[in-house]
Order: C-alpha cells, then structure tokens, then sequence
C-alpha cells in the first residue's frame, strides 16, 4: 500500500509540476499570448487584447523572435487606435506613448522594418503640422531622411521632407548660409515625388 501510495503520489506531484510548467510557458509564449489578444479583439475587448499584445511583443522582444518586430507594430497600432477614442486625457497620452515606444522597439529589432518606420513618420508630421515647432520639423526631416532610406521609391516620403525643410526655412530654423542649398534639395524632393506618384497633386 505503501509503495502504491508513492507511486500516486509521485506520479500526481509529476503532473501538476507538468500543468504549472505548461501554464507559466503559455504564459511567456508569444504565440500563446498573440492567440489570447486576438480572442479578445474579436470580442471586442480590446483593453484586454492590448494587454495580450503588448506582453507578447515584450517576449518576443526578450527572445529577439523573428517576428518581433511584427508584434510590436501590431500592439503599437491598437494602442494608437484606443488613444484616439479614449476620453480621459492621460489614459489617452499614456496609449499614444505607448504606441510610439512600442514602433521605435520594433525598428530596436529591425532597423529597416518599413511598416514601423512609415508609422513613426506619419505620426511625426500630423505632430509637426499640428503644433508647428522647429524641433518637430526637424524630427520630421530626420525621420523622412530615415524612411527614404529603406523605401526609396517612397513619394509620400519625399514630400514630407520637402515640407519640412520648407517649414524650416520659413521659421527660420534652416540656416540662411545654406539657403540655397536647402531650396535645392526641396525641389529635387518635390521632383522625385511627382516622378514617383504623378497623379499626387499636393
């Protein structure tokens, strides 16, 4: 009976470690947890799939996964998207923080992740045409500088650049001892754009 007895018992401590270690692996698991924030999107609980996302982005992260960088574009998009609906003004900060950091770890892991970067861009010229600084414009004309790059048949890229540079030079910012340097390189933007996208009028 004894011996029985250890048998069961051993055999039961084996399967709940196995049932402890199964749960703390799903847990740390990407895939798992990509799986539980789409459930949860589907729901419509999208609080809580942020939640599943962002924690599989931070593993994937952590295990420099091949699919790192897709996973924190995925949890920098949602949190973007729930800081544009999201009513309470520092919830609202806090998300839009959160989706940039979450864009800028996904080009940490791969610096020519051209998704990324377009998002990064796009949201650093709705920031500059919104606010209007020079540091801003300046951030613009690096990031567009950095797109171009990667995606040199970019033409949306191109104009952003140009229009920074214009801004720049209007507020002052540019430098007037490389004035004509500047134009130039404004309307050789342009030029590439139009050559690039000829039915973009802007």
């Amino acid at each position: 009976f004894v011996v029985i007895l250890g048998s069961v018992l051993t055999v039961g401590a084996g399967s709940v470690l196995y049932v402890v270690g199964s749960h703390y692996y799903k847990q740390r698991s990407p895939v798992y947890l990509t799986a539980q924030g789409q459930e949860a999107e589907k729901k419509g609980d999208m609080d809580i799939a942020l939640s599943f996302y962002s924690r599989a982005a931070q593993r994937a992260v952590e295990a420099h996964a091949v699919n790192a960088d897709a996973l924190c574009l995925k949890a920098g998009d949602l949190a973007m998207k729930l800081s544009g609906t999201e009513k309470e003004r520092s919830r609202a900060q806090s998300l839009y923080n959160a989706a940039r950091q979450a864009w800028e770890a996904a080009l940490t892991e791969n610096p020519r992740y051209l998704p990324a970067r377009e998002e990064l861009t796009d949201d650093q010229h709705q920031t500059a045409e919104t606010f209007g600084q020079p540091a801003m414009w300046t951030a613009l004309e690096q990031d567009t500088t950095k797109l171009i790059e990667i995606s040199p048949k970019n033409s949306k890229a191109y104009v952003y650049r140009a229009e920074a540079r214009l801004e720049l030079l209007r507020l002052g910012a540019a430098g007037r001892e490389a004035l004509d340097a500047t134009i130039t390189s404004i309307d050789n933007d342009l030029k590439k754009a139009q050559e690039l996208d000829p039915a973009n009028t802007r």
